[in-house]
């Protein structure tokens, strides 16, 4: 599972697992209602590229298909 944030915003969790819920829980929107959600994580084939460059350097067999430069 990859778990992609920018600048303190969940951007993407990326899984090639099927029928998998992540609960997101974000104490910032607190103060505006309940704090947590349900997200449904996107193929590991949809990363985006300059994300799956990053990952590509940890010496991890985890992306699903080579990268593309």
């Amino acid at each position: 599972m990859v778990i992609e944030i920018r600048g303190g915003v969940l951007v993407g969790v990326y899984t090639n697992r099927k029928n998998l819920s992540v609960a997101v829980v974000d104490w910032d929107d607190a103060p505006c209602g309940f704090p947590v959600s349900c997200e449904q994580p996107v193929r590991m084939a949809d990363i985006p590229i300059e994300t799956r460059q990053v990952i590509s350097s940890l010496d991890a067999n985890i992306i699903d298909r080579p990268i593309v430069t």
